[in-house]
């Protein structure tokens, strides 16, 4: 008997295919947003070059870096006049 519930407990958890895929994605280590994010191109990559907190403010938009890292942004982001000034703290890659 106790091995029947703990069956049906088990597929109770795992209704679908697509729950069962998701976990097991999860299990394998990569970002879940990741793999589902579309790229753009309209979206290039910044890298942060140097070792420390860096608040990246640009238009109303805000973007922090914690040593070096980098991020996905919107293209308008490094064509804006903000960007100029902090330029030479960030190398620019295309998605």
């Amino acid at each position: 008997m106790g091995k029947d519930k703990s069956t049906i407990n088990d597929n109770n958890r795992y209704p679908s295919s697509s729950n069962v895929e998701k976990d097991s994605y999860k299990a394998s280590g990569e970002d879940e947003k990741s793999k589902y994010e579309a790229t753009s191109p309209d979206e290039v990559i910044l890298v942060f070059k140097e070792n420390r907190k860096k608040e990246l403010k640009v238009g109303r938009q805000m973007f922090t870096f914690m040593g070096p890292s980098s991020q996905k942004v919107p293209r308008s982001v490094v064509e804006h006049p903000d960007f100029e000034s902090q330029r030479k703290y960030f190398l620019i890659k295309e998605v």
